[in-house]
């Protein structure tokens, strides 16, 4: 048999052998040390993602902090200065709500479930008002949360294609 790396005449010992002992050490020295490097590499991809992925979490949670205490302290600071009003505001939601539920049955309209009803404006009014009459009624909906998720997927849609037709 000969050898495929020197072409020397050497013993075969099974037939599928192809290289003498010399060079078959010299070919898994080779395949180790690559083995070794790409151990290396995947070594390295690996405490590289785990650190990115450790500044990410700290990054988020810190961001995430940091907005949730100015909008506390945003929000903390109106309704002292505003205590009065926002008394008013939130009385009036309620009732408003109420009257809402009540003209549906306590159901949703599109498919009469009776748990966790939400309100769906069909058109958005002015957000700090007092008072709420008939018209404001009508530009609102009592639905279940997943009559409620497919109304703004459609409205979504909708809303694509009117793009869409216009450019």
């Amino acid at each position: 048999m000969e050898c495929e790396v020197c072409k020397k005449d050497c013993e075969r010992k099974s037939p599928r052998q192809k290289y003498c002992k010399q060079c078959l050490q010299g070919i898994r020295k080779q395949y180790e040390a690559k083995r070794r490097k790409t151990d290396k590499r995947i070594k390295w991809r690996e405490e590289y993602k785990e650190t990115y992925r450790e500044r990410k979490r700290k990054y988020d949670t810190q961001y995430y902090q940091d907005h949730k205490k100015k909008h506390l302290k945003y929000s903390k600071q109106y309704r002292e200065g505003h205590k009065e009003e926002c008394k008013m505001r939130d009385y009036a939601l309620k009732i408003f709500k109420n009257k809402l539920l009540k003209r549906a049955n306590y159901k949703c309209e599109k498919c009469d479930r009776t748990e966790n009803l939400q309100l769906h404006h069909k058109e958005y009014t002015q957000r700090n008002k007092k008072e709420f009459d008939e018209e404001d009624m009508k530009k609102i909906e009592v639905l279940c949360p997943i009559c409620h998720k497919r109304e703004h997927i459609r409205l979504a849609k909708l809303k694509q294609k009117s793009l869409h037709l216009r450019s």
